[in-house]
């Protein structure tokens, strides 16, 4: 199984100029590895929102590509989205 930490390495190696959306335990990691930091968006207390603030952002800006980084209890929190 690959580690969270080398996932967000190849994620952003390859996210050009996407949005990226992280919450909860990504937000430090993340913000080590981002090869674009102003592109961005990082939750801190907002467990489980991450999906509905990338739709948002998605529907919004239908020209760029958004990723987001979510832990499997964050996505719980919120399964309607």
């Amino acid at each position: 199984m690959i580690d969270s930490l080398e996932a967000q390495e190849v994620i952003s190696q390859y996210r050009g100029s996407a949005i990226v959306v992280t919450t909860m335990s990504t937000n430090f990691e993340w913000s080590q590895v981002s090869t674009n930091p102003d592109m961005d968006l990082m939750f801190s207390g907002a467990m489980g929102k991450a999906s509905s603030v990338g739709l948002g952002l998605a529907l919004a800006q239908p020209d760029k590509k958004v990723i987001v980084l979510d832990g499997d209890g964050s996505l719980l929190m919120n399964l309607g989205s």
